[in-house]
């Protein structure tokens, strides 16, 4: 954290793929407080409102599985209000439209995003920025 820290670069943890620790705001403080980690990405309300409390950045993320999970997904962003929302896969632009339509966060397109053309789509449908591992794709997002 630090060394990311040292290169001015913000750290958020995927609080849903840490181990050992219980989905509470004891194990949120502690990431955030001892990690000094800048904010937690997760699915879990509970860990979003916690992190919130603390003045972290959350990020929600939505699997917009159907229908009905994305309308879960905004139902919980608007009560939760994080300070954004990830949306899964981020090659759904349709979702992606919805999403922020319906909610004032920032909304960050992730999940099989294979090339350009998935990146340009999820921008053109309103997300301001995409989640990827194809780290072809983050020479191209470094070059804009």
């Amino acid at each position: 954290m630090a060394r990311c820290h040292d290169f001015g670069k913000v750290v958020l943890l995927h609080f849903d793929l840490l181990h050992g620790l219980s989905a509470d705001a004891d194990a949120v403080a502690f990431v955030t407080r001892r990690w000094r980690a800048d904010g937690i990405i997760t699915t879990r309300p509970q860990v979003i409102a916690a992190a919130s409390r603390l003045g972290v950045t959350t990020i929600q993320r939505i699997f917009a599985l159907d229908s009905l999970a994305l309308q879960t997904g905004i139902q919980l962003a608007r009560q939760n209000q994080p300070s954004a929302i990830e949306v899964l896969p981020g090659i759904v632009p349709r979702a992606i439209t919805q999403l922020v339509a319906a909610l004032s966060q920032p909304v960050i397109a992730g999940g099989l995003v294979q090339d350009a053309g998935d990146v340009s789509a999820a921008l053109g449908a309103g997300a301001q920025a995409v989640s990827t591992s194809r780290e072809a794709l983050w020479a191209m997002a470094a070059a804009d």
